[in-house]
């Protein structure tokens, strides 16, 4: 069975699709000369960038601190309690706010 011209539809227009409620895409738009959308970058926000950069490289863990403290519980020389840790916490804490 062959198919005739009958049962096939043009093709209105090739390329994108155009949008639902009818505005043109951002390829259309920047072809007819609209105003382009444009990103300006800060120094402050290259600084924010830079510190999460180095805080990412930072090694999670103070090897030198913890081998220290290791030692000293080994040794017996660790004598912290839980009633001197916890107001050190708290202070801490309420200095970061």
């Amino acid at each position: 069975m062959k198919i005739g011209d009958a049962y096939t539809k043009p093709i209105a227009r090739v390329g994108r699709p155009k949008r639902r409620d009818g505005t043109p895409s951002v390829q259309e738009a920047g072809a007819a000369g609209g105003a382009a959308d444009q990103v300006q970058i800060s120094g402050q926000s290259f600084e924010v960038q830079r510190a999460r950069l180095l805080a990412l490289q930072a090694p999670d863990i103070r090897e030198e601190l913890v081998d220290a403290i290791v030692s000293d519980i080994r040794q017996g020389r660790y004598t912290i309690t839980g009633a001197e840790v916890a107001p050190r916490m708290i202070r801490e804490h309420l200095e970061l706010r």
